[in-house]
């Protein structure tokens, strides 16, 4: 005999339950996360009462009516694991609540580091700028003027325009550039920003992109100085410090308020809304919605003026950014929004939507740059000889490399940058993560 059984097929399984509560991690770093609440149910417009806990203890109870809110945790500490969870109230009673969300914050840095300081010509050389090219091979362009003895042992009148360290020494190089009326001679330039070893832009009131390898830079005559027959810029005004993403999405920034951008074929005019000088800008592109986030930090160092951020929007419109402080403002870097940090008339820190707030643990010295690599990565150099490394946590000084006066920074992976002067002669200082 042969039976057969009746086969019984069991009921669908049910879809996943969706919790009406989201809770993302929108940016986390050392010791504070930024977590992005979200509550799935669009269609309900009225306020919402939510807890947020952490490690199962009550954060903030809060009521709001946006859906989608982000909220900063601040006092955590290094390279820890968090646990958070949100819940909703209804009449003080909880009635649906997130899935789990845990965050690990970042380590600190390394604070073991290698360097060198080297001084280059005299007869008061200085240099201005620095860009790291390349890290490895090690490749850095510096620029100013430079001046060293001829055959004779007396000073040469015509100083010496770029110097490029090559991981080991630094050699020096003159950039010639062809004038408006056709004549040729040897340019110094107060700022340089090198997208490659072949990409590299000067700038000195007027902008110039060098391949580097030739002796001429292409010089692009936009500042708006007596005798310019075409100028960009205002009058007076010119470029000193630059930064882009490619040499077809260039901005400059300088002199008596002046902002110009480069789309790879002609330099066209930003209107800045000020007449102080602009001494730097400091932008990202953000990889999840390819929108640009620009700042440009502006006040006059030794007089008095305006102290402003400025802000380039995506139309390329130039609009104040929030800076209440009564400081001169001389450097920016940040990478989002979330956090973003100046320095000049002392160092300051903003996140979200939270005032600026001074740190307090590095002396009131005048600071000119100031640049990262991520959030427990950053460094900052400025008068007498300062320079600080942030590692996330704390603050550390290097006053074994306090000696010159440093105009300028750049920082990129194991490498620090800074140049100035010292008695008389350029300056240059490397420092290396070991």
């Amino acid at each position: 005999l042969i039976s057969c059984r009746e086969r019984v097929v069991p009921p669908p399984d049910k879809p996943p339950y969706i919790p009406p509560i989201v809770l993302t991690a929108e940016d986390v770093g050392v010791t504070d996360a930024f977590i992005r609440l979200k509550f799935l149910d669009t269609a309900n417009t009225s306020p919402k009462t939510f807890i947020l806990t952490r490690d199962g203890k009550v954060l903030m109870t809060n009521t709001i009516i946006a859906i989608d809110t982000l909220l900063l945790d601040e006092g955590l500490l290094p390279k820890r694991t968090y646990k958070y969870k949100s819940y909703r109230l209804t009449n003080n009673t909880i009635v649906d609540s997130s899935a789990e969300l845990p965050i690990t914050t970042m380590d600190t840095s390394s604070g073991k580091w290698i360097f060198q300081i080297d001084t280059l010509g005299g007869a008061s050389s200085v240099l201005y700028d620095v860009s790291i090219v390349s890290t490895n091979p090690p490749l850095v362009y510096a620029v100013g003027e430079i001046y060293k003895r001829d055959s004779l042992g007396n000073w040469d009148p015509t100083p010496y325009g770029l110097a490029i360290w090559n991981g080991t020494t630094w050699q020096l190089k003159r950039i010639l550039v062809r004038s408006q009326v056709g004549d040729v001679h040897s340019r110094v330039f107060k700022g340089v920003f090198a997208f490659s070893q072949t990409d590299v832009w000067f700038a000195d009131g007027n902008a110039f992109h060098w391949d580097g390898q030739s002796a001429f830079a292409t010089a692009y005559w936009i500042s708006g100085y007596p005798g310019n027959p075409t100028p960009v810029l205002g009058t007076n005004q010119g470029v000193s410090k630059l930064w882009g993403t490619s040499s077809s999405n260039l901005y400059g920034v300088g002199v008596n308020g002046g902002i110009a951008h480069f789309d790879g074929v002609a330099w066209r005019r930003l209107e800045s809304g000020t007449d102080v000088s602009i001494n730097d800008i400091w932008g990202v592109i953000d990889t999840k919605t390819g929108k640009k986030l620009i700042l440009c930090s502006a006040s006059n160092k030794y007089t008095l003026g305006q102290k402003k951020i400025l802000i380039i929007t995506e139309q390329n419109k130039v609009v104040n950014f929030d800076w209440q402080i009564d400081r001169r403002v001389h450097s920016v870097w940040f990478l989002n929004k979330n956090r973003i940090y100046a320095c000049g008339g002392g160092v300051f820190e903003k996140k979200f939507n939270i005032g600026w707030r001074e740190i307090t643990s590095i002396p009131l010295i005048y600071t000119n740059r100031i640049r990262g690599n991520d959030y427990n990565d950053i460094f900052i150099a400025g008068d007498f000889g300062i320079v600080a490394h942030f590692n996330g946590f704390n603050w550390f000084l290097f006053n074994n490399v306090s000696g010159p006066l440093y105009h300028s920074a750049d920082y990129k992976k194991n490498i620090f940058a800074a140049v100035g002067q010292v008695y008389g002669s350029a300056a240059a200082l490397i420092m290396k993560k070991k």
